[in-house]
């Protein structure tokens, strides 16, 4: 069989010149012949010299595109497969083409390197596979393995013993923009590190050497500065007497949606749907893990606890849907009132609370002061009715009022009801209240 380096390709498409650029360079880089032609009948006199074992042809090339490979096809000595570039991306085009015979339908907006990979492994189809071959796995053939490993979403890259680059797929390339071709013969460790992947390369391959298969989140940017998130896994491929790595393989998942979809799923969880602020679940959860931290030295954390005067009124003489922009504007107000490392949660109903880490007892009696000033909103409708909403507030503080989240919330609580007792609009510290 012919080698690929051994191979022309007839090339009966037009480029930019910087698309042909680098195209060429591409291709010279694997020592694959070429040649440009312009219209159909030339390609039909050049694939009867038998000089070419691959073709690469445009839809709109003068003298027919389809037409060409259904005449080609019809050739009982031509047996020179076809790769048709689309004029565009149609699927009633693409079967007519495969119908003809057309290995494989790209479409135009498909860049060199992409170009390149396909040509290279359509080259490799017509070439058999050797035992020493980088991709051990596919003993039975390389060049269907590489076909499917094209079709893989996924990136896959296969290295020599020395962690050379000698086989990538096309999600590699597309990875690596123009310089697709560039990632063959190249140490990955470059590849590490150009696209500043978060694992650290010899931490990998010194777990590739202890276990065979490594698995970790991976960090990093594409080509055109985008940030990618990857699930990597990576092994080992034995030789033949599977006692030596003779290659390694690593294949990256794109989990970015995963993890737009896990952020989705634990805001829904999190926080609360009205005001957008934390939800109950949370606020505990972050209150439980203050304590747990204050009892290891750090911060002690207090809670305040609200519940809105005049709120009940709101909702039963102006309707819900006034009551919810009542809540959605105290929200807003506590935000603007606390510091921003400080938690707002809206525990359910009119009742709120916020959590602050490490703050002093006169800073715990400014905010309280601040959201009293601040909380006043009045609403009124056509005919003269004005209903006042304020809060009432009962301060708890770890660990006089409560040693867990539960026991600070019931402490405030009950400090909150006694500020209402009192004439509302106030607040309390749990430690002044008479009843605990």
């Amino acid at each position: 069989m012919v080698p690929v380096h051994a191979q022309r390709v007839l090339i009966a498409a037009k480029f930019l010149d910087d698309q042909k650029t680098s195209l060429n360079a591409l291709l010279e880089s694997d020592g694959i012949g070429f040649d440009y032609v312009q219209t159909g009948p030339r390609v039909l006199a050049d694939v009867l010299s038998g000089a070419y074992s691959l073709i690469l042809l445009d839809q709109d090339l003068p003298g027919g595109g389809i037409e060409i490979c259904r005449r080609l096809n019809s050739l009982p000595t031509a047996s020179v497969p076809v790769i048709l570039r689309l004029a565009a991306d149609n699927p009633v085009h693409c079967n007519a083409a495969l119908a003809e015979g057309v290995l494989h339908c790209l479409p135009q907006t498909a860049g060199p390197a992409e170009i390149y990979f396909y040509l290279r492994n359509a080259l490799r189809m017509k070439v058999s596979p050797q035992p020493s071959s980088a991709m051990q796995c596919v003993r039975s053939g390389l060049d269907l393995g590489q076909c499917v490993l094209d079709i893989l979403p996924c990136i896959v890259i296969v290295t020599d013993e020395k962690h050379r680059i000698v086989g990538a797929n096309a999600s590699a390339a597309e990875l690596a923009g123009s310089e697709g071709g560039v990632l063959l013969h190249k140490p990955i460790a470059d590849v590490f590190k150009r696209y500043q992947f978060s694992c650290d390369f010899d931490w990998l391959m010194h777990k590739l050497a202890m276990e065979d298969s490594s698995q970790c989140e991976l960090h990093g940017w594409d080509h055109d500065g985008n940030a990618r998130v990857f699930w990597l896994h990576a092994r080992n491929i034995k030789d033949q007497t599977n006692q030596f790595c003779s290659h390694h393989l690593f294949s990256l998942f794109d989990i970015a949606p995963l993890k737009r979809q896990e952020m989705r799923l634990r805001a829904l969880a999190e926080t609360d749907a009205l005001t957008g602020v934390a939800n109950r679940n949370l606020f505990l959860a972050r209150t439980n893990e203050a304590i747990e931290a204050a009892e290891a030295g750090s911060s002690r954390p207090a809670i305040l606890f609200l519940d809105l005067d005049g709120f009940k009124d709101v909702n039963d003489n102006f309707g819900h849907a006034r009551g919810d922009q009542v809540l959605r504007e105290v929200a807003g107000i506590l935000q603007a009132c606390v510091r921003i490392e400080d938690l707002v949660a809206r525990l359910g109903g009119d009742e709120f609370a916020v959590l602050m880490l490490g703050a002093p007892y006169q800073a715990l009696v400014e905010t309280a002061e601040r959201i009293l000033e601040r909380l006043v909103l009045v609403h009124s409708d056509q005919s003269g009715l004005s209903i006042a909403v304020t809060s009432s507030i009962g301060i708890a503080v770890f660990p006089e009022d409560g040693v867990d989240a539960a026991s600070l919330l019931k402490q405030a609580d009950k400090a909150m009801y006694s500020v209402k007792r009192r004439g509302k609009n106030g607040y309390l510290f749990a430690s002044e209240t008479t009843a605990k």
